[in-house]
C-alpha cells in the first residue's frame, strides 16, 4: 500500500478484545505489514482468497489507520496486488472496501461495498492473463462486487494475508488500535484443501515501528493452515 493518495465459517463473529494470541517469532519483520503470505514458489501464485471478521477500531493515536487485505506480490518486489476493507483512510468510509495494483495506481480504488465490525468479510485478488480480477463479499448485508484492473505489472512472488498500516506524504501513518483481528482463512491458488497458506512455503510477518523498537502488531501462529490472529500492541 502506498499514499491514500492513499467453506462458508459463520457470517458473524463479535470482535471483543478478550486476550491476545500467544506471541510467535516472526520470519518476517517489516515496518507496515503484519499477517501471513506464502513465498518460495516464484511467479506461480495467480490467486489470494482471505476470509476474515471486520475489526473494531478503539481510542488510537491521531492520524492513524488500518487495512485488512489479501493480494498478490508486494514482498519481494514492488509490485503489488491487493484488496480489502479499511478503518481512518482518508477518501473512504469506515469499513469500505478497495482495490490497488501497484506501479499503476497510486491511490486505493473505493469500492462501494462495507462491512461491519464482528461480520465476515471476504476479498479475493485472482490474476489471470494481462489483468486482475478484484472480489469482495460483505456478509453483513449481503453485497457483493467484482472488479478489474488490466496491467502487465505481475509477479506472482508471494500471495499475502496482511493488516496493514498505511503511507501518507513519503512516512507511515500510525497503526489504529484495532484490538485483533480473526483472519478466518487464507487461501492460494484454490479454496479447497491443500490450499491454506500453511500448506505452502511461508512466512509469518510482524510489524515494527520505523526504527524497528517496537512491535506494532504481533501475528499468532497458524491454525489448519488457513486461520490466524493478528494482535495490536502498538500504535508507531
Amino acid at each position: 500500500m502506498l499514499n491514500f493518495e492513499i467453506v462458508t465459517p459463520p457470517a458473524f463473529l463479535a470482535s471483543v478484545p478478550v486476550k491476545h494470541p500467544t506471541d510467535v517469532q516472526a520470519t518476517y519483520a517489516l515496518t507496515n505489514w503484519a499477517g501471513w503470505a506464502a513465498t518460495g514458489n516464484i511467479g506461480n501464485y495467480f490467486l489470494a482468497e482471505g476470509y476474515w471478521n471486520e475489526v473494531s477500531v478503539g481510542s488510537s493515536c491521531a492520524g492513524s489507520d488500518e487495512l485488512t487485505w489479501a493480494g498478490l506480490g508486494g514482498l519481494a518486489s514492488s509490485v503489488l496486488a491487493q484488496d480489502g476493507t479499511a478503518m481512518n483512510v482518508p477518501g473512504l468510509a469506515q469499513h469500505q472496501a478497495w482495490s490497488e495494483v501497484l506501479p499503476d495506481q497510486g491511490n486505493v480504488v473505493a469500492i462501494n461495498i462495507y462491512g461491519a465490525a464482528g461480520y465476515g468479510f471476504v476479498a479475493m485478488t485472482e490474476h489471470f492473463s494481462g489483468y486482475y480480477e478484484f472480489y469482495v463479499y460483505s456478509y453483513a448485508n449481503g453485497t457483493s462486487s467484482v472488479t478489474y484492473t488490466y496491467t502487465s505489472h505481475y509477479t506472482g512472488d508471494s500471495a499475502d494475508f496482511v493488516i496493514e498500516r498505511g503511507s501518507h506524504n513519503g512516512g507511515l501513518v500510525p497503526l489504529s488500535n484495532f484490538f485483533y483481528l480473526n483472519y478466518k482463512d487464507a487461501w492460494v491458488n484454490g479454496t479447497s484443501s491443500g490450499h491454506g497458506v500453511g500448506n505452502y512455503q511461508n512466512q509469518n510477518i510482524n510489524m515494527f515501528s520505523s526504527d524497528y523498537s517496537h512491535l506494532l502488531a504481533n501475528t499468532g501462529s497458524l491454525s489448519n493452515n488457513t486461520t490466524f490472529t493478528v494482535s495490536y500492541n502498538n500504535c508507531q
